[in-house]
């Protein structure tokens, strides 16, 4: 029996997607399936993946033409066989040991999905930030406190990539990420703690994400708007059917305004403020943004976003205070 499925999708990352596979190869934990998927990339993924293929027989490849990272996960979730399932981007790295102290803690704490530490590696600055709150000892056995602190982010991060998911879990609630948009983390995380039990956590920085400069148009920052929209709306669909949605409305709102809050922050990180001006116009005819009672929503914000909220009143001040606190290297978020 196999005990992890590693699925790799790959997408314009030669340059990264060597570095990747050999963090998994080379795990202390041997009994790992490894399915790398090419998701019709156009430069020398492919190439790359069938080098490692040939090296290392837990390797299976899947080549399909472009459909974006979603439905390349999906294709790899179709073929997996492992007890357990774990995501990792084809420019991140994983640590050494990073299944071998998954097994360990599994074998005692079995669980519909295990969350870990996820590091950020900064490509221009070499600065690192170790994503949200140590873990604490917590009751998580309750599916209602899984929901709470998915929402609250204040454990339990979005990224799939920073979990190993229990496959016959995923396979019972038929959970598959979202096809054509690019805020499936946030949706997929969202719809696993609707459905999940048991959430275990291993206190440990297992896995790292490399964060890299890079321009983005107009365009683009606007559909993760429109995108983050749809996951919203779609979450929302899934807290109704499972009976949450009456108890959580105001974390669920606090959520969905915590994500356009950084977007907004993304936004003015990366265009001049005529372009952020036009983003920010489009966004309040796509989203709740007007619409959401602050007095009930706010107190489900962190200091950094309640911060954010006020600057937003003004989108020059707002635009400022980004520009200056990124200048110093000052994370607001």
């Amino acid at each position: 029996m196999i005990r992890f499925s590693v699925i790799v999708p790959a997408y314009r990352v030669e340059q990264y997607l060597s570095k990747c596979i050999e963090s998994i190869i080379r795990q202390t934990y041997l009994n790992l399936e490894i399915i790398l998927v090419n998701d019709g990339s156009p430069d020398g993924c492919l190439q790359i993946m069938e080098y490692y293929a040939a090296k290392d027989k837990r390797i299976r490849v899947i080549s399909q033409t472009n459909m974006g990272l979603s439905e390349a996960r999906n294709a790899g979730l179709k073929i997996a066989t492992g007890d357990y399932v774990a995501f990792v981007d084809s420019d991140d790295w994983i640590e050494k040991e990073m299944f071998e102290v998954l097994a360990a803690h599994l074998d005692s704490k079995p669980s519909d999905y295990t969350c870990f530490r996820l590091q950020f590696d900064n490509e221009k600055t070499g600065t690192c930030f170790v994503y949200g709150k140590p873990y604490s000892i917590m009751k998580l056995e309750e599916s209602e406190n899984i929901l709470k602190d998915t929402l609250n982010l204040t454990h339990i991060p979005t990224s799939a990539c920073s979990k190993v998911y229990n496959r016959t879990f995923l396979e019972k609630h038929v959970l598959r990420f979202e096809k054509g948009i690019v805020n499936e983390d946030t949706l997929f995380s969202i719809q696993a703690a609707c459905y999940a039990r048991k959430v275990t956590f291993v206190n440990k920085v297992l896995y790292h994400t490399t964060e890299r400069e890079g321009s983005i148009s107009r365009s683009s920052q606007e559909r993760l708007f429109l995108d983050m929209h749809k996951a919203f709306l779609k979450a929302k669909e899934c807290l109704v059917e499972t009976g949450y949605f009456d108890s959580f409305q105001n974390r669920y709102e606090a959520r969905y305004l915590r994500s356009i809050l950084y977007n907004q922050l993304q936004a003015a990180q990366r265009l001049s403020y005529r372009e952020f001006v036009k983003i920010m116009a489009s966004c309040f005819q796509h989203t709740f943004y007007r619409q959401y009672n602050v007095g009930s929503v706010r107190r489900y914000l962190s200091l950094n976003y309640r911060i954010m909220l006020i600057f937003s009143q003004s989108l020059l001040l707002f635009f400022i205070v980004v520009r200056i606190m990124n200048r110093v290297g000052v994370r607001m978020h």
